[in-house]
């Protein structure tokens, strides 16, 4: 508008354009994260299923060691002394 006047039906325009790409590429992006999450979410519960836990592992921690760790030391050390 500095240079040249530009008319009301060329910036209704140029508007009706900027909305419609400006909400095609929200729909577009919203369905990839959507897509995407979803597929990250069955992969993290197909994870939880099939992880093998360790029955010693209730969060303590002793000397800035968990636990569980100091229980498979334990371990550890009766198969080295057999």
């Amino acid at each position: 508008m500095l240079s040249t006047d530009i008319s009301d039906a060329a910036w209704g325009k140029f508007w009706w354009w900027f909305c419609v790409v400006i909400l095609l590429m929200t729909v577009v992006i919203t369905a990839w994260g959507g897509v995407g999450g979803i597929k990250n979410l069955r992969e993290l519960y197909e994870m939880l299923g099939n992880i093998k836990r360790d029955e010693h592992d209730d969060g303590t921690v002793v000397g800035h060691r968990n636990l569980a760790d100091l229980h498979l030391e334990d371990k550890t050390e009766e198969y080295e002394k057999a």
